[in-house]
Order: C-alpha cells, then structure tokens, then sequence
C-alpha cells in the first residue's frame, strides 16, 4: 500500500507533526457580527488560533454591508485593544480604483482592506494574545464576508521548519 508523504492510511499524526483545523458548533461568548468560528489546534499547545466570519454578503458590489460590519469590529476591537495598524492597499495598475468593484478589486486581489493589533502597532493585547487581523474577503464581484483572527503563537514560536526533500513524495 502506498504511503504517500510518508503518512498511512488511519494512522494519527504524532506530536509536533501536525496541526488541526478544528470547527466550533458554538462558542461560549459569541459576537453578533460573526456566524461561524473555527481554529488550529497543537498537541503540544492547545489552541493557537481562532476565527469569526461574518454572514456571506451578497449582491454587495460596494461593500457596504461588509465594510459596516467592518468598522464596527474594528472600532469595538479598537477600543478594547488600542493602537493598530490599517492595512488599506489599492495595488498598482489595479483595474477596480472606483467605488463600485470595491469587492471585485479584493476578488481580484487588486485591493486589500484589512486593520491588525499586535504589540509592534502599540496595541495593549492580552499576554496570551500576539496579533488580531481583521479582514473582508470575497469570492465573487458582489459576494463579501468579514473574518476576524486570534494568533496566540507567531512564526518564531513555531521552531524551524523541517527540510523535506523529494523522497517525502
């Protein structure tokens, strides 16, 4: 039987092996604005990211309900953790500047609209928390949702990676 990356069929990863992607069916404080929330979990750690998206916005070529939902995360986050940083970006030779692809420029990754609070930023975050990144995405011309992530750990937490050449294939 062939074992492909050197993973068996029904074998459960060892420890700093693997991470999982978990799914909450709910959680114990939820927001208004976010309907679905899921996170990665370590063996080691625990859980080491959270995420809320909000309701999928449709028809909403502007934005508008989504950069609403937006604001208001990002001020109520604003108010509770301080300083962050706005990560407005409109990439050049973008085709969507104007208003109305707004959501198509961020289809097109023309434009990002995204804010984060990290310590580097000046945000008072919790000891437990490195960084909060709030962002709208889309997948479509009209079609737009909000998500907000929780880091706990950052990349140097993380230990080098680990080489893998061509016989992992």
């Amino acid at each position: 039987m062939p074992n492909p990356f050197g993973l068996k069929f029904g074998e459960t990863p060892g420890k700093k092996v693997a991470q999982y992607d978990v799914k909450f069916y709910c959680v114990p404080e939820a927001h208004p604005d976010f309907k679905e929330y899921s996170g990665q979990w370590d063996p080691d750690r625990g859980l080491i990211q959270v995420s809320g998206v909000s309701k999928v916005f449709e028809n909403d070529r502007f934005g508008e309900h989504s950069k609403t939902v937006y604001e208001r995360v990002k001020s109520q986050l604003s108010l509770k953790y301080g300083d962050h940083h706005d990560g407005e970006v409109l990439f050049v030779g973008s085709k969507n500047e104007d208003r109305k692809n707004f959501i198509k420029g961020i289809f097109d990754s023309d434009r990002r609209h995204s804010s984060s609070w990290a310590s580097q930023h000046g945000s008072d975050l919790d000891s437990s928390i490195c960084r909060i990144d709030l962002e709208i995405l889309s997948s479509g011309i009209d079609r737009s949702w909000v998500e907000i992530i929780y880091s706990f750990t950052d990349d140097e937490d993380r230990g080098p990676d680990e080489i893998v050449g061509l016989s992992s294939l």
